[in-house]
């Protein structure tokens, strides 16, 4: 019986091994996909910062006797940028890629 019970715990402490290893290597891979969220994260931000603007509000004027409805949306900065230049008479065209 004696040879059961130690049996059994080097069993059990093989398998507590094995399951502290894949603690270990969960949590890096954790670390690694948190470290590789925050890059995008970055990277994502600076996109918003290039691409899109303030919300616009645009005020819609319903039927007489409805109420006023608001609009909110995003206007792009490059889209901006391509307005501004249209109203100075030149034109705005994205820069063509290289074939």
């Amino acid at each position: 019986m004696l040879e059961e019970y130690e049996h059994e715990l080097g069993r059990v402490r093989e398998e507590n091994s094995q399951l502290r290893y894949q603690k270990e290597v969960s949590e890096r891979d954790y670390r690694g996909v948190m470290l590789e969220n925050n890059s995008l994260l970055s990277k994502l931000e600076n996109l918003e910062n290039i691409f899109v603007g303030a919300p616009i509000e645009k005020m819609n004027g319903g039927p007489p006797g409805s109420k006023i409805v608001t609009e909110r949306y995003v206007a792009s900065k490059v889209l901006s940028y391509c307005l501004t230049e249209l109203a100075g008479s030149r034109e705005c065209r994205p820069e063509e890629e290289n074939t």
